[in-house]
């Protein structure tokens, strides 16, 4: 090989070295202008009641690492938004735009304790899995309704799932207020699950369990499934361009299904872990928004499975230091709400032009 190839080869690794530098900084530089202006404002709102900023700030960024308590408490918010947010990848990188996480997530949490305070006589290691499995089959199904009702008639996805999460929720509503409910709890529950299946805690007293390992390898999974197999390639292949897919073979309608199911599978795990690791039972109301908050976070990751794990640690500490601003601090609770609205207002407004341009691409390759 001759000098000036070799250094050619050099200059073009150069070249890619420096543009993948610049993707990353992209990545990072939006998300972090965007919180520093809602920072800003909440600034200005906490002065404006003659509060100290400082203190308040302090605790609103830097609370969550102050002790072990605290910072567990913080990853047990973040391992919801994890599968959420991967939901939200799997289907996005398919061409499919899931929105019904948050109602996949409640089928999968309803249906997990289902089989949790059923099989009752299975070891832990197996009750387990038997949940995972029955909340994955629940939450799949239901995004694969939305994925055929796509396939075969066109119906819009987006519609279709985000009106789903509400058919859903008032299906798991209607179950724990009639045959499924324990009549001892205060708030519409299900009898608890087996305790041998209740996950174990990570930082105890806090609120992290095993869960988080969970979410962390379908985090992984997520990655290597869509970039280091050929079934994610299809699926990757089908979501940029269903006609070249076509033309190559893919079965865009079957891939279209079989990505919506995993999607929503993801989502029902995540269920799944609250109700093993949180609550021990499923208990109506037990989400916050988790998938609207995943989907914002995948957004934000531009569809990457490790900048959406990043960005689900960052809104978990957002959610964390609020209440923890809202404990230490007199800064009042509705202030505090505010500034935390605020704040996921402003990112998520950041990410809509890039849902945008996402839809723009999937309508001219269709």
């Amino acid at each position: 090989m001759s000098e000036g190839s070799v250094i050619d080869q050099d200059e073009a690794l150069r070249t890619r070295a420096a543009a993948g530098l610049r993707s990353v900084a992209d990545a990072l530089v939006q998300p972090a202008l965007t919180l520093a202006f809602a920072l800003i404002l909440g600034i200005v709102l906490i002065v404006a009641i003659g509060e100290n900023p400082v203190a308040a700030y302090h605790a609103f960024l830097f609370g969550s690492f102050d002790n072990a308590l605290d910072f567990g408490n913080l990853l047990a918010k973040a391992t919801p938004l994890i599968t959420t947010g991967m939901c939200v990848v799997i289907a996005f990188r398919g061409g499919a735009f899931n929105i019904g996480g948050e109602g996949q997530m409640y089928l999968g949490a309803f249906w997990g304790a289902v089989a949790g305070f059923t099989f009752v006589s299975l070891p832990g290691p197996l009750l387990i899995l038997a949940i995972i499995v029955v909340a994955a089959v629940a939450g799949g199904i239901w995004a694969a309704i939305a994925g055929a009702l796509k396939a075969f008639w066109e119906v819009d996805e987006v519609v279709s799932t985000l009106l789903m999460n509400y058919i859903a929720m008032l299906v798991t509503q209607y179950f724990v207020d009639n045959q499924f409910r324990d009549p001892t709890a205060g708030a519409p529950a299900t009898t608890y699950i087996a305790s041998q299946a209740w996950l174990p805690g990570i930082l105890p007293p806090s609120a992290v369990t095993v869960g988080l390992l969970i979410a962390l390898v379908i985090a992984i999974a997520t990655w290597f499934l869509m970039f280091r197999t050929v079934w994610g390639a299809n699926v990757r292949s089908a979501g940029t361009n269903r006609r070249f897919a076509q033309a190559m073979g893919v079965n865009v309608r079957r891939t279209l299904i079989e990505t919506m199911f995993i999607s929503g599978a993801i989502a029902g795990i995540g269920g799944a872990i609250e109700v093993m690791g949180v609550e021990h039972r499923f208990y109506q109301g037990f989400s916050p928004g988790f998938g609207f908050l995943g989907l914002t976070a995948a957004l934000l990751g531009r569809l990457n499975p490790w900048g959406t794990l990043g960005m689900a640690f960052l809104y978990a500490a957002l959610l964390n230091g609020a209440a923890i601003m809202q404990i230490q601090t007199p800064v009042p609770n509705p202030l505090v709400n505010i500034l935390e609205g605020i704040i996921v207002v402003i990112m998520t407004a950041q990410a809509r032009p890039r849902l945008g341009r996402l839809i723009g691409r999937r309508a001219s390759a269709a």
